[in-house]
């Protein structure tokens, strides 16, 4: 299996995760079956303050938080409501950018 060490860290974009959580869950897996014991990896989640499920979104995060440190995977999530972002992204701390925008996928070397 791929190693994800050399990823770091990422800092993944998605103002609407609502929608999309179990895309986030699915990640994190993937990473957690990739990295060794010794890795410390550290994600990063910006997206908006849900206005109608919020209270659900931050009890999510929470549980992802907790059981993620578990398995040596720093997890955190700040909100951007500030409508300044729109593309879905990832990016590393190596200098990749992965965009996940309107369906199309580009995965490029930044630095």
């Amino acid at each position: 299996m791929q190693s994800f060490a050399f990823l770091g860290s990422a800092v993944l974009v998605n103002l609407y995760i609502t929608r999309y959580l179990n895309h986030v869950s699915k990640l994190l897996e993937s990473i957690v079956k990739g990295k060794s014991e010794a890795d410390e990896f550290f994600v990063n989640l910006i997206t908006v303050d849900d206005e109608f499920k919020g209270e659900e979104q931050r009890h999510f995060f929470e549980h992802i938080q907790s059981s993620m440190f578990t398995v040596g995977i720093k997890f955190s999530w700040s909100f951007d409501n500030s409508g300044s972002r729109y593309a879905r992204h990832i990016v590393t701390e190596t200098g990749w950018k992965i965009s996940l925008d309107r369906g199309w996928t580009f995965i490029n070397r930044t630095r």
